[in-house]
């Protein structure tokens, strides 16, 4: 665990210091890791107060999307990354999928737990689960299950996509 946690702090590190303004900042500054494992699990702990909540005062549907994806990408933090190759330093890679369900509000101010499993990665392409719990993990308020690719394949996929059109 030690060594992802060092890995996280590198990454949350790099957000802090970035000169642009990001709306993730708060989340990726202010958790906690609670458990993390090489098999691609990581547990984190996150106090939600009123500023991801909707007018009804519950977990706002977007913030919980931006929960899971930022979450589920700490999940991929053991494997090995190529990461002088890529364009961008956030571990596991941009979403290319995320399927997202509600199980049952969410009442805000609160504190979370948020689960995350890598089911499979192969070389440019990976899929993971992830959840929105309460902190003694009896309930499960948001489920999802995402798709990660890692920038090179991107980059791969421009230059192949451009090459194609080229030659129309």
């Amino acid at each position: 665990m030690a060594k992802i946690k060092g890995r996280f702090d590198l990454f949350a590190r790099w957000v802090r210091e970035s000169k642009d303004p990001m709306f993730d900042a708060h989340i990726m500054t202010t958790c906690r890791l609670i458990d993390a494992s090489s098999t691609g699990k990581s547990v984190f702990e996150l106090d939600l107060d009123l500023r991801y909540s909707n007018r009804g005062k519950i977990l706002h549907g977007g913030a919980a999307a931006l929960l899971l994806d930022q979450f589920t990408a700490s999940a991929f933090i053991p494997f090995p990354v190529k990461f002088e190759e890529q364009k961008f330093k956030p571990p596991g890679g941009l979403t290319w999928n995320l399927n997202m369900t509600c199980l049952r509000p969410l009442p805000l101010p609160a504190t979370v737990v948020i689960e995350s499993q890598v089911v499979h990665r192969g070389s440019t392409m990976g899929l993971v689960r992830g959840a929105i719990m309460s902190q003694d993990r009896q309930k499960t308020y948001f489920v999802c299950e995402q798709s990660k690719v890692e920038a090179i394949a991107l980059e791969i996929a421009k230059k192949v996509e451009v090459s194609a059109v080229s030659k129309l």
